[in-house]
């Protein structure tokens, strides 16, 4: 079993406004976990076409409270390099055999798993509880997180790009929290580790 692309995603939300009669103004800031990617010695994530760097998604609110992310695109290719220096060669093609000068020579892969292993949240840089989250491959669910610490996380196979969203749970406990800190700068944070076999 080849392992380990680890990619940490942030997504960062401006959520400071204020208004009076006369005057109008608002403070954007962004904060979270500093997003990148852990390379495994033969494969690795990348964002869109290889980029080396995860891409940051903005967070949102939607008109029923809860809070949703865009998609954020990432991709499996082998690595040229080494996983304290990696260099995206192919994007992997699940079944084929990969002819790059990777580490270990030529390498077939005949299946990927992605598996989120971590959900965290965070208001003004501090970790909150209370939050529940989905994360999702365009529509489908790949992982819940009930926001008190119990993650339940499916694996998806065979793909070699996935197109990762998040959205906080549609229940009146998740509601409760957002609005506790509404006006307040907000991050998720989510980590999923790739396999290739």
């Amino acid at each position: 079993m080849k392992k380990l692309g680890l990619a940490a995603l942030s997504a960062a939300m401006v959520a400071s406004f204020s208004a009076s009669a006369s005057t109008t103004s608002a403070t954007a800031s962004w904060q979270g976990v500093i997003s990148g990617i852990v390379a495994g010695e033969t494969i690795m994530i990348t964002g869109r076409d290889g980029a080396e760097v995860v891409p940051i998604g903005q967070l949102m609110r939607n008109t029923s409270g809860s809070l949703v992310g865009p998609d954020i695109q990432l991709e499996a290719w082998t690595n040229t390099g080494t996983a304290a220096t990696p260099v995206p060669g192919e994007l992997i093609e699940v079944g084929t055999t990969i002819n790059d000068d990777i580490a270990g020579g030529a390498t077939a892969y005949s299946g990927l798993e992605w598996q989120v292993t971590d959900i965290a949240t965070f208001v003004e840089g501090a970790p909150v509880n209370g939050i529940g989250w989905t994360v999702n491959n365009g529509n489908t669910e790949i992982a819940a997180f009930d926001g008190m610490g119990a993650l339940t996380s499916g694996t998806l196979a065979t793909d070699n790009i996935i197109k990762v969203n998040v959205a906080s749970s549609d229940d009146t406990a998740t509601k409760n929290v957002i609005d506790s800190h509404s006006g307040k700068d907000a991050a998720v944070s989510v980590t999923i580790v790739l396999t290739g076999s």
